[in-house]
């Protein structure tokens, strides 16, 4: 970055300073072999100027176009000369050309037209064949120092868009920075708030010592971190049945709701028992294709559901569902990745406590439907 710096700082520092005008160089002399042409021809060529003479407009034409010249000279007294034809030719080659008139006598008429058509200057001769070196030296020179201070505008310009677009590329990086950036924080942010709340859910449900109280805890931080939603917790009852352990019935009181949870368990519980992932639907319908569920009781619901594993066995199948108008969110997924694992390890300890305590394993550990919240909801 500091070496594309320099070089712009360098590109800026040339495109400013100016080209040192030419006051010699060469002219093209438009007239035929007359006086007045043959002493300003000599006059020029002692004040160092280089000459091409031509006597008509194609000659004129003919010479601007195989050579560049630095001025042109046009007798206005010489009518094959032309000079008006051979101004616009002129400016038609290259609009810092300069052309000067020379003619026998002033003539206010040809001077205010000369003028009029931008010549650079006018000459009377022999009055002026003294000067006319000198005054072409001028006419050159400004000529000259405007066609530099075009190309040094031009370089200025140049640089200038450089500068904006090296600028237009930093602004962009910076940007693209403080995106990525932005984005960093917000997922750190994310994956602190996520941290914290398995801390805190880990910290409450480790205080529970029977399921039931544990279930309680469970669906009561779920609804205060998740916001209200329908909620059903699935428990192991044998090798392949699984009963209620506790739910929570938000929206669904006009209808069987005990109903609906059983049809549900027998129809997802078969298959989130070997279902590693959180499984989210936007769409019920497709969540009762998938877990082979029959009806159109959960149509217009967002639905995720996730199974607890202790060990390699299946604890607990956890499924919450609410109206597609209030959908989960991403972080609200994440965080329930997290906690089914808390909650499938605490799970775990306590049927292995209550396992123990009566001389059971803890597979053949009996679910007392008395555990489920669903009487209070």
């Amino acid at each position: 970055m500091q070496h594309d710096t320099d070089q712009l700082d360098q590109s800026f520092e040339d495109a400013m300073r100016p080209t040192p005008p030419a006051s010699n160089g060469r002219v093209l002399l438009v007239s035929e072999a007359s006086e007045h042409a043959t002493a300003l021809r000599a006059a020029l060529e002692v004040g160092g100027h280089s000459i091409a003479q031509g006597g008509t407009l194609r000659a004129a034409e003919v010479a601007l176009g195989q050579e560049s010249y630095d001025l042109v000279m046009v007798d206005a007294d010489d009518p094959a000369a032309d000079w008006r034809s051979v101004v616009s030719l002129a400016r038609a080659v290259d609009d810092e050309l300069p052309v000067i008139l020379f003619c026998g006598g002033p003539c206010a008429a040809t001077s205010i037209e000369a003028i009029r058509s931008g010549i650079a200057d006018l000459l009377s001769m022999p009055s002026d064949l003294q000067v006319a070196a000198e005054r072409a030296s001028l006419a050159i020179a400004a000529a000259s120092t405007r066609s530099a201070e075009a190309q040094r505008l031009g370089r200025i310009e140049t640089t200038c868009r450089a500068i904006n677009e090296d600028r237009h590329r930093v602004t962009q990086q910076v940007d693209a920075l403080c995106n990525d950036l932005t984005d960093a924080y917000a997922d750190i942010d994310r994956q602190m708030r996520c941290v914290a709340t398995g801390a805190e859910f880990r910290t409450l449900v480790g205080l529970e010592l029977d399921v039931e109280s544990m279930l309680r805890t469970a669906l009561e931080f779920m609804l205060h971190r998740f916001g209200p939603t329908n909620a059903v917790v699935y428990l192991r009852e044998s090798a392949s049945d699984w009963g209620v352990g506790a739910y929570v019935n938000y929206d669904r009181q006009g209808e069987d709701f005990m109903g609906l949870l059983e049809l549900l368990g027998s129809a997802a519980c078969s298959s989130m028992a070997a279902e590693k992932e959180l499984v989210r639907f936007t769409d019920g319908d497709e969540f009762s294709a998938w877990a082979q569920l029959e009806g159109e009781a959960l149509a217009d619901c967002e639905v995720v559901s996730f199974s607890c594993h202790d060990a390699s066995r299946c604890q607990a199948i956890v499924v919450l569902f609410r109206s597609s108008s209030r959908p989960f969110d991403d972080e609200m997924a994440e965080s329930m990745d997290l906690l089914r694992a808390i909650f499938a390890d605490q799970l775990g300890k306590i049927l292995k406590i209550h396992s123990r305590g009566q001389s059971q394993p803890a597979a053949d550990y009996d679910i007392d439907d008395d555990w489920s919240l669903g009487n209070a909801a």
